[in-house]
């Protein structure tokens, strides 16, 4: 295939298809292959970067701590992603934040989003408002991640209805991360019941149950259905 689009439209096909199945290791060598044979044109919400708050596993892990000592930027931005709330956390931030002016606005705006993470449970409402017009400026498929972000910050924060729409981005708009859109459905569903609405909360728990089975979430979204139901 000569077209160069076309090769970037499959290359992010390819990405999305590792992500999907779990494998992030798999994710981000096929997203540097891809992003090679289409001439780096492959899409911002392609990069496979980590956004849960817990760290992925320790073969992953191993993984991104080669990226972080890697001389490509972008390799250090996906490898600081996966290293949030390990033991070189400090070092992933401090390198995030070397990047964020970095020439390439892609690896300059992954940087900034992927330091909310170290941020959400200190946020003000002014750096939330300053996230939420950063996230607008951003590529639409590339938004999840940061909303994600957005709704840890103002949960912490016990703005629960703001954080269920912030939530509801990555659980049913842009969903190219089927982990994150599963966690994000139930937070959502979690912060709409801490905000006294039960009903939409229990409409959530029901798509998460079945939708995501078997995972966590789905066992920890039927325990509050029966619960509810009570």
């Amino acid at each position: 295939e000569t077209r160069a689009w076309l090769r970037a439209r499959i290359a992010s096909n390819l990405v999305a298809c590792y992500v999907a199945n779990g494998d992030p290791v798999g994710a981000i060598e096929a997203f540097f292959a891809a992003s090679q044979a289409a001439d780096g044109q492959i899409s911002l919400g392609a990069v496979p970067i980590w956004w849960l708050p817990e760290p992925p596993s320790g073969p992953v892990v191993q993984h991104a701590t080669m990226l972080l000592r890697s001389s490509n930027p972008l390799q250090q931005v996906i490898g600081a992603s996966f290293l949030f709330g390990t033991d070189q956390s400090t070092a992933a931030r401090d390198t995030l934040a070397k990047l964020t002016t970095f020439r390439d606005e892609r690896v300059g705006q992954l940087a900034r989003t992927q330091l909310w993470r170290w941020d959400v449970a200190t946020a003000k409402p002014d750096d939330v408002a300053a996230w939420q017009r950063q996230v607008a400026k951003l590529p639409a498929d590339a938004r999840g991640g940061p909303y994600f972000a957005i709704g840890l910050a103002l949960q912490a924060r016990g703005e629960h209805e703001e954080a269920a729409l912030a939530f509801l981005w990555p659980a049913l708009v842009y969903r190219t991360d089927p982990k994150l859109s599963r966690r994000a459905l139930l937070l959502a569903a979690q912060s709409l019941e801490q905000a006294g609405q039960g009903a939409e909360a229990k409409q959530l728990y029901a798509e998460v149950a079945p939708q995501y089975a078997p995972s966590t979430e789905a066992t920890a979204a039927q325990r509050r259905l029966d619960a509810l139901k009570e």
